[in-house]
């Protein structure tokens, strides 16, 4: 996944706290669905997103050998 920089506007203005996303991790490892359940501010919210969405391929989970799609739940926590 690629790196979490706290926004300028959220560390300007003292915005802190968690953000929880969920996502789905295709058969194939594609990242798809993301949605943001919690968060403290829009501008967390768009870091998060943007990190989530332009991460590579997931390792697709296999039961037993079979790749299924899976959701996930990420919390991200901010702190200044």
């Amino acid at each position: 996944m690629g790196r979490i920089e706290y926004p300028q506007l959220a560390w300007r203005e003292g915005i802190e706290g968690m953000v929880v996303v969920r996502f789905v991790v295709e058969k194939d490892g594609r990242v798809t669905d993301i949605e943001v359940l919690r968060s403290p501010h829009e501008y967390l919210s768009e870091e998060v997103v943007r990190v989530v969405s332009s991460s590579p391929k997931w390792k697709p989970v296999k039961l037993p050998k079979k790749a299924v799609r899976v959701f996930y739940n990420l919390p991200v926590q901010f702190r200044l």
